[in-house]
C-alpha cells in the first residue's frame, strides 16, 4: 500500500493558514486507504467504495473473513470477494 506524500505547497495566506484545498486532497487520499480498514458485518453490507485488492472484511453472515480479489474504479465499485481458499463468495 502506498499513501500520498504529505503536501508541500508553500503557499500560505496572510493569516498563516495553509490553503484548505491542498490538505483536503491529501486527507481524501488517506481516507481512501484507511477508511475501510477493520470492517465487519453482514454479506449485504460489504464495502462498495474505496475497496482495493486484498482488502479484508469479516463477513458475519458467513462467519469468516473474505478478501477483495478485484474491484472496478467505478462508484459504486463492483467487487469480487473470495474466501481464504480463493473461491468466490
Amino acid at each position: 500500500m502506498s499513501l500520498s506524500p504529505l503536501p508541500t505547497d508553500p503557499r500560505i495566506d496572510t493569516k498563516g493558514n495553509i490553503l484548505d484545498r491542498v490538505y483536503q486532497s491529501w486527507f481524501q487520499s488517506i481516507q481512501t486507504w484507511l477508511g475501510p480498514q477493520g470492517q465487519a458485518g453482514a454479506t449485504a453490507n460489504r464495502p462498495t467504495a474505496n475497496v482495493y485488492v486484498g482488502l479484508s472484511y469479516f463477513d458475519t453472515t458467513l462467519g469468516y473473513p473474505v478478501f477483495a480479489k478485484s474491484a472496478t474504479s467505478a462508484h459504486p465499485q463492483v467487487v469480487v470477494w473470495v474466501n481464504g481458499a480463493g473461491a468466490t463468495v
